[in-house]
């Protein structure tokens, strides 16, 4: 398998999937989404350490829990000293 050429994250925040086409909803609503989702991956299942949006996306982002980046609620900084976008699987061009 080639490794990735590019990558393209999309999180979306309350958004519910059966109104999107490429999950079979009948309506136009998600053009876009629907011809992003057929020409790359998309992932029928997703798990995230919390319902709480900016919590949700530092662990995303860090690989680390709330607990760990203590970041637990929309609005509280992010310790920029102990928390680093995780780059473990990315390589420097």
């Amino acid at each position: 398998m080639e490794p990735f050429e590019r990558v393209f994250f999309v999180t979306i925040d309350t958004l519910r999937s059966d109104h999107l086409g490429s999950h079979g909803y009948p309506r136009a609503t998600s053009e876009f989404l629907d011809r992003l989702a057929g020409d790359g991956l998309q992932f029928l299942n997703a798990y995230a350490a919390t319902s709480v949006t900016a919590p949700s996306h530092i662990s995303m982002l860090t690989s680390l829990y709330p607990f760990e980046h203590g970041v637990r609620r929309n609005g509280d900084p992010v310790d920029r000293k102990s928390t680093r976008l995780n780059s473990s699987h990315m390589s420097e061009s």
